[in-house]
């Protein structure tokens, strides 16, 4: 199972990363979508679970992204 996040370099982001890297079959990727677009992420990685900002649920490359990637889980902070 392959999580992005995509929350800036804090202690927050780090915590949820180190607590899913301690789950075996979990593979966590962070995501710079000021470096990376969102739709050449979605198609290098195909994840499961994106974990970012809301504001990036109000790109319209995230909008077609989620569209052409149903299955990806989308969380919110």
């Amino acid at each position: 199972m392959k999580f992005i996040i995509s929350l800036a370099p804090t202690r927050l982001s780090h915590g949820i990363a180190s607590s899913l890297n301690c789950i075996e079959g979990i593979e966590v990727i962070f995501w710079d979508p000021a470096n990376k677009p969102v739709m050449d992420m979605f198609d290098e990685v195909k994840p499961n679970v994106i974990l970012c900002y809301p504001e990036y649920l109000n790109l319209q490359e995230m909008e077609i992204a989620i569209s052409r990637y149903p299955e990806t889980g989308i969380v919110c902070l």
